[in-house]
């Protein structure tokens, strides 16, 4: 998806001259990017790992027909994000300096399930593999965290173990597409070659950094075969739906207060 400046609010109400230029700048340069990060997708309308955990069928269905959010973004939620961004540059610059690291920023995709995802890392600890999902957090969520991963990441973490190892399997059994002439690819075949002993991954780590303090913190995550086989019977409901050109049942709770598609979803609009 990309931005527009119309697709964003101005913070500058007050005839500032250096505001009103950075955030006009800011509104570019987040264009910019999020046609970069288009260019590493290899399914034009896909299902996203990051996005779908926390909400319901129905806006997963909107996303995969990239309706738009009605919720707009101002240049203070852009800047936020880039915070985010900073934390994953410093630990991707980290672990270079440490020998269990193995990959990073790694591009999975499976064109049955239309889903695709980019995790942060992969390390090796005492000949396990874990895929590492890295969240910079405000200070208030993060005395919140407990033993158990909130739900969202948890279905993203999920998600990440499943496609990996469903591509290791696809290499092994030489899939057609590692034949590609794709950096991407040709990076996930570079791993598989090098540690495709280790697989299947079945555990992950949720790690948290405190964006006001830096503390730290870490969740792991289990592979859960029972919820990937629910996932994968959800996405399949949701893709048929797509392609008889028909909505999903409307599932309304509290988490529709926070929906990107509140008037499209209760006027019934595909």
């Amino acid at each position: 998806m990309s931005y527009d400046i119309t697709d964003l609010i101005f913070g500058n109400d007050k005839g500032q001259i250096y505001t009103g230029i950075i955030e006009e700048a800011i509104i570019k340069h987040n264009a910019w990017r999020q046609q970069e990060r288009l260019k590493n997708y290899k399914l034009e309308n896909a299902f996203h790992a990051s996005g779908i955990g926390n909400i319901c069928d129905r806006a997963l269905l909107y996303q995969f027909l990239k309706r738009p959010s009605e919720r707009k973004q101002t240049t203070q939620s852009l800047r936020r994000l880039d915070n985010g961004t900073y934390l994953h540059l410093r630990y991707d610059e980290y672990i270079k300096f440490s020998e269990n690291h193995v990959v990073s920023n790694l591009h999975m995709y499976d064109e049955e399930y239309c889903i695709q995802g980019s995790f942060d890392q992969i390390i090796l600890d005492k000949e396990e593999l874990y895929i590492v999902d890295l969240k910079s957090i405000k200070d208030d969520d993060f005395v919140k965290i407990s033993g158990n991963a909130p739900e969202g990441y948890y279905a993203q973490l999920q998600t990440y173990m499943w496609l990996m190892n469903l591509n290791c399997v696809q290499w092994q059994n030489k899939d057609k597409k590692f034949e590609e002439d794709d950096i991407e690819i040709k990076k996930l075949a570079k791993m598989f070659e090098k540690y495709s002993k280790y697989f299947p991954i079945t555990k992950a780590i949720l790690f948290f950094e405190d964006k006001d303090n830096q503390l730290t913190e870490e969740i792991r995550v289990i592979l859960d075969v029972e919820f990937i086989e629910n996932l994968k019977a959800r996405l399949k409901n949701i893709k048929k739906c797509y392609d008889n050109k028909v909505l999903t049942q409307k599932n309304v709770n509290d988490k529709c207060k926070w929906c990107n598609y509140k008037k499209r979803c209760g006027g019934d609009i595909l």
